[in-house]
């Protein structure tokens, strides 16, 4: 048997592995086939030690994210970002409030979101932190880290709720 690592194309969660039979595999009993075939998947995306390499802002899994310090990062409503090389994770919890003026409709102000971001220190989880688009504040410190809240999508449309899954904020983690 030989294994061919491979890359999906579009995906994020890096490489899998793919096992190609030689012509003699098919005298081998199939019981041993599929436990050869099957042992090299329980090392995709094993964490840390058998993880392949990646790089800023990109997926570990669906809901983890990986970024760098200063560098602008995206997240759904309940995905997770690690701060590479710090034991800072930030989360983006909810949306609480989106009052902004919708794409459709002329406004005298752009009106204001306001969303629920975690944040976690190791493994200790820190008070919730509410950030706004338009008001103070815009930004929260989970020292010696500032969370910008850079961009929250879609903007809204008259007369449309938004459902929460769809919304995606905009960060940026840094020193002050």
């Amino acid at each position: 048997m030989e294994a061919v690592r491979t890359h999906r194309p579009g995906s994020a969660h890096g490489t899998h592995v793919t096992v190609r039979a030689a012509r003699r595999a098919s005298r081998l009993p199939a019981s041993l086939v599929a436990l050869v075939t099957l042992l090299p998947l329980g090392a995709c995306d094993a964490g840390p030690a058998g993880a392949p390499e990646r790089g800023p802002g990109e997926q570990r899994d669906e809901r983890i994210v990986i970024t760098a310090p200063g560098e602008d990062f995206e997240l759904r409503v309940g995905e997770e970002a690690q701060v590479d090389g710090t034991d800072l994770t930030v989360a983006f919890e909810a949306v609480q409030e989106d009052s902004r003026c919708p794409t459709d409709v002329t406004c005298v102000w752009e009106g204001n979101a306001r969303i629920v971001v975690g944040a976690r220190r190791g493994g200790d989880a820190l008070p919730s932190l509410e950030i706004n688009t338009a008001l103070e504040p815009r930004s929260a410190m989970v020292p010696p880290w500032r969370i910008d809240l850079l961009e929250l999508s879609p903007w809204p449309k008259e007369g449309v709720l938004t459902p929460e899954e769809d919304y995606v904020a905009r960060l940026r983690v840094s020193r002050p």
